[in-house]
């Protein structure tokens, strides 16, 4: 059953005109995760102490926020025709064991807190002034749509405060409270609200669990009977395609590509379709992978090795979205250990390349985040975290069977080995299938309109880097998805709650990169860092196999970020330039000057390797300079 949030308001004064207004508004912000099965909203306007106690009745195991609109003061609030005592709201709510926010958007509500704490409630918000009526809505208004643009409940808080901010003007001479006592009004005064967590909760460690709590972006869901039994019929990527299952939590619009209605019946369309939406819903640089499974059906090395490459290419992928997560939060001068870092994060050549560790990696980045309390971009990625570092965990037993296969010189790639691979290759995918209700975004050029008396929009150079498009990535031509109302980072791949909203983003490179970017080409072609070698760094290319790109068996699987335009167009990468100045004999007036003019083209990769510069700027600690060790 989804979560609930109860709105619950009164005017029984009939003296605030905005407070039906911001219940409908906040409804309207919520009612498109109400519309996909992701939470149930319960409205009460006029709400009687019965109301709420009904409410509460039916919703206790289900409530996750209670939200208070009308007047109040520190004991009590005005509830129709009678005063809900505090003590007794606050019983009520305690005994709500999901619940984790109580909003009470009234005058002066602080004194709540302590007695909601007492009842175990983790989380409040309240007011320590009087709030003018009007304000109270935009504060209000502010928070949800942070929460509902999947902003933590701290950073919606955040939010929240810098709409005020944005639309602060000096307040009228008089103006109406939510206060229960309306004395003084005309004064006015400071309108303050405060974000409390329960100081048991703060002494536990989990204050920042539940400030970087979440409105839920997933609903409980299982295929249909017959739509496993169709997928039961599958021999090769048949677990693979159960993943759908999972994916159809976080994102209702793959369900409806898997059935049609006729004569008011759902019935599923052709199974054979299943494997194609699992590529077309996750990333691209994962969604190509599970491709490359798909052409090498048969049982045998090439296959084993490709279910390899596809858990390679998960966790590496996981690794750089919580590893730019981290950057973020060190360049902006968060407070974090970064001692030995450098030294368990960097990969040194081919060699390391081929046996670098990105679970591990990535619970290295875990482990420096959760110390130093840093909200998840990708909340879903504390929890698979935990997971991972849980001994004899499903998914910890997955990352050692297929770090057994990295380190095996006899790989077993028997039918049956195969199946089993799949089966646990799968269990990964489950696990990471949130991806799929993510936008990852390649962004180009970014341009500035506006026409006189219109606001203000963006037009950005960019496509959408998953398989909705299929192999055949592209830029965005039409209008309607070129213009936004916010921006990105220009010449970067990045990763987006909603795609329709680049206010909230975060910034892959220099780890996942769209090298077509630099080299002005009009159709995406993605890469992936791999390894530093001799001071450059090494990408190999998204659609190969993680071996295969290694291996550069076709050219230009390998670039580096030494090449020069014309090294990149010519297919002359790192490798070939070493052999080409191997044999150039300086007395040889053709081969001396191909080489030099090949070194005097403009380097298109530059941008990159100024990222990585940075990056490892940023993550040598202060105190001691970089080291090898760091």
């Amino acid at each position: 059953m989804a979560p609930c949030i109860l709105l619950a308001y009164a005017d029984t004064n009939r003296d605030l005109p905005q407070l039906k207004q911001e219940m409908e508004a906040i409804n309207r912000i919520l009612v498109p995760l109400e519309n996909r099965g992701f939470i149930k909203i319960e409205k009460l306007f006029g709400a009687s102490h019965e109301d709420i106690s009904s409410i509460l009745s039916a919703y206790s195991e289900r409530l996750i926020i209670f939200h208070y609109g009308g007047h109040a003061n520190g004991e009590e609030i005005l509830l129709e025709e009678t005063r809900g005592q505090g003590a007794g709201l606050a019983q009520l709510l305690g005994d709500c064991p999901r619940l984790e926010l109580v909003f009470l958007n009234g005058c002066a509500t602080v004194g709540h807190v302590r007695r909601l704490f007492d009842a175990k409630v983790n989380t409040v918000i309240g007011t320590s002034a009087l709030v003018a009526d009007k304000r109270a809505m935009e504060f209000a208004l502010g928070f949800y749509q942070g929460l509902v643009n999947r902003r933590t409940l701290k950073r919606a808080f955040d939010f929240a405060q810098g709409v005020l901010a944005l639309k602060a003007k000096k307040p009228p001479a008089c103006f109406i409270h939510r206060g229960i006592s309306l004395e003084n009004t005309a004064k006015g005064g400071p309108e303050e609200w405060g974000l409390y967590v329960r100081e048991e909760a703060s002494s536990s460690g989990k204050s920042s669990e539940h400030l970087n709590w979440r409105l839920p972006y997933f609903r409980e869901f299982s295929l249909p009977t017959q739509i496993v039994r169709h997928i039961g019929n599958f021999k090769a990527n048949r677990h693979i395609a159960s993943v759908l299952s999972e994916m159809c939590r976080y994102n209702k619009d793959i369900y409806t590509q898997m059935v049609q209605v006729k004569d008011g019946v759902e019935v599923p369309l052709d199974s054979s379709r299943y494997l194609e939406l699992v590529i077309e819903n996750f990333p691209w640089v994962v969604g190509s992978q599970i491709q490359l499974l798909r052409q090498r059906r048969q049982a045998g090395p090439l296959r084993m090795q490709q279910l390899l490459c596809t858990y390679l290419r998960v966790t590496q992928t996981l690794f750089f979205i919580l590893l730019s997560d981290l950057w973020e939060n060190i360049h902006a001068g968060a407070e974090v250990e970064t001692k030995g870092l450098l030294g368990t994060l960097r990969v040194n050549g081919e060699g390391n390349c081929r046996h670098f560790d990105y679970v591990e990696g990535m619970l290295e980045v875990y482990r420096r985040m959760k110390a130093a309390e840093f909200p998840f971009f990708v909340p879903e990625l504390e929890s698979l975290c935990e997971r991972f570092a849980t001994t004899d965990s499903p998914l910890k037993l997955v990352h050692t069977y297929f770090q057994g296969l990295r380190s095996s010189e006899a790989v077993p790639s028997t039918e049956g080995d195969c199946e089993e691979a799949e089966k646990r290759l799968a269990l990964l995918l489950r696990r990471a299938a949130f991806l799929s209700n993510y936008s990852m975004l390649t962004v180009r050029e970014i341009q500035v309109q506006q026409p006189r008396f219109k606001n203000k929009q963006y037009d950005l150079e960019h496509g959408l880097l998953n398989g909705q498009t299929g192999s055949s990535l592209a830029i965005y031509e039409d209008p309607r998805y070129r213009l936004k109302n916010s921006y990105a980072h220009s010449h970067s791949v990045i990763l987006a709650y909603r795609e329709e909203d680049l206010s909230e983003f975060l910034n892959l490179s220099p780890f996942i990169i769209d090298v077509n970017t630099f080299l002005q080409n009009p159709t995406p072609d993605l890469y992936l860092y791999g390894f530093e070698k001799d001071g450059h760094f090494h990408y190999l290319k998204a659609d190969h196999d993680h071996f295969t790109a290694l291996d550069n068996q076709n050219g230009m699987d390998i670039m580096d970020t030494s090449l020069t335009f014309r090294q990149y167009e010519e297919g002359e990468n790192d490798r070939q330039k070493q052999q080409l100045q191997a044999i150039a004999d300086p007395y040889d007036f053709f081969e001396y000057h191909q080489l030099a003019a090949v070194e005097e083209s403009p380097k298109v990769f530059a941008l990159l390797a100024e990222q990585f510069e940075l990056f490892l700027s940023d993550f040598t600690p202060r105190n001691t300079g970089r080291s090898q060790n760091d």
